[in-house]
């Protein structure tokens, strides 16, 4: 039984506090003969390529600042995200309606998040264009239709069903991924190649230099999170040449079965390798909230995507390539206020800073948002809010509902809060 610290939105509603063994690799699949040597002590399942030319493509879109994918269950389709912050075998599912229409055969329990029942499945056959992955372990998260759900658009994710088999190659300029088996990779051209460590909990972690806002540089091992919901997260109180740079605001960090809260403020710039992202926003965390590395100081999918990259867990290298979006500034909402999806699928006001546009208006916490621009916030795409909301120095007109009572319409003109 391994207990999971992860204080992270992604992290903290689904990390697994119980990691069965998984299914040794079975030689007989397609693509699979070469594995017996893989490093690991466990590997999920088997895979069989389904492609005529041996290549596995999986399309990826951007849905709620992550990325997501189909897949085929049962023979319906669900949408899955990624995430590698620790190494877990199994599968996770997301309790909701979607979810059940699945009819995941239920085979035991376990427990998340510390202490928080949940079903297991096995023997899960999971489909996508080009290969197909059978003897797979799940674990289902229960469903409460009077939470929101944080998870809208996705029905699942997937970590060493991809990770302990293949090489896995993001690139964001096309929108793919490509599962390569590690006896058929290797990296040449241009790129830079950094080691990954082993950290806590089967993370990885790679060497990274921050420059903060008062020019102090520091060098330290950033764990490589995709599910990370900020570009980078540094700890507070560990380390006298850390410090909140001036500017920062305090902010929520993360929620689900707990909530961190911390600062969020900038840095002059990120370097990894010979690559050097300047302007960088970041998470500044409490470390007496957070007591050891994994929670507190990682690299996240926001600074990541700036990169097209591969995870060789094989040979515990990270491989980045500047992606087209490598110089563009680390944009965030700049209302002056969170806004987190409600029960009913809208948008419900979770935070107010002081000074903003959206303090100076009155907003408040549980303020519902009833329109945007004259257009109901349900019939945006997720991400098109999400640009519309970080275009600096344009206006823009809402609608609210405070108990369930309509607000006089409100212009807030967007600025940078940190």
């Amino acid at each position: 039984m391994r207990p999971s610290c992860r204080f992270l939105l992604i992290a903290l509603l689904f990390a697994l506090t119980a990691r069965p063994h998984g299914v040794l690799f079975a030689a007989g699949t397609s693509a699979g003969r070469d594995r017996a040597a893989a490093p690991f002590a466990t590997v999920p399942g088997t895979y069989e390529v389904l492609s005529k030319d041996g290549r596995i493509r999986i399309p990826f879109e951007t849905h709620r600042g992550k990325i997501r994918f189909q897949a085929e269950v049962n023979g319906k389709t669900c949408y899955l995200t990624f995430d590698n912050g620790s190494l877990w075998d199994e599968l996770l599912f997301f309790g909701s309606p979607r979810v059940d229409s699945l009819a995941l055969p239920r085979t035991g329990r376990t427990t998340i998040g510390g202490d928080m029942p949940a079903d297991r499945s096995d023997g899960l056959t999971v489909g996508f264009r080009d290969v197909v992955f059978r003897g797979q372990a799940a674990v289902v998260t229960p469903y409460d239709s009077t939470r929101p759900q944080l998870w809208t658009g996705m029905d699942g994710q997937v970590s060493a069903t991809f990770l302990k088999h293949f090489v896995v190659r993001f690139d964001f300029d096309s929108s793919m991924i490509e599962l390569i088996p590690p006896d058929r990779f290797d990296h040449h051209g241009p790129g830079q190649v950094l080691p990954m460590k082993h950290g806590p909990h089967d993370s990885r972690t790679v060497p990274a230099r921050v420059r903060l806002q008062d020019g102090a540089t520091v060098g330290l091992d950033l764990l490589v999170d995709f599910g990370g919901i900020h570009p980078v997260y540094l700890p507070l109180g560990r380390r006298p040449d850390i410090r909140l740079p001036a500017g920062a605001v305090e902010s929520s960090l993360g929620a689900g079965l707990q909530r961190q809260d911390g600062h969020l403020g900038r840095l002059r710039s990120v370097r990894l390798g010979s690559y050097r992202l300047r302007d960088v926003t970041a998470a500044f965390v409490p470390a007496a909230d957070a007591p050891d590395i994994y929670g507190n100081t990682m690299l996240g999918l926001p600074l990541l995507q700036r990169f097209n990259f591969a995870f060789d867990y094989f040979r515990d290298r990270l491989i980045l390539e500047p992606s087209r979006t490598f110089a563009d500034p680390f944009l965030v909402n700049m209302t002056g206020m969170d806004l987190v999806p409600d029960a009913d699928g809208g948008l419900r006001v979770a935070r107010v800073y002081a000074g903003s546009a959206a303090a100076r208006a009155g907003l408040a916490v549980d303020d519902v948002v009833g329109s945007i621009n004259g257009r109901e916030t349900t019939a945006y795409p997720p991400d098109e809010i999400r640009a519309l909301l970080r275009a600096e120095g344009s206006d823009v007109r809402f609608e609210f509902r405070r108990g369930g009572s309509p607000m006089p319409p409100v212009t807030l003109r967007l600025r940078q809060i940190y």
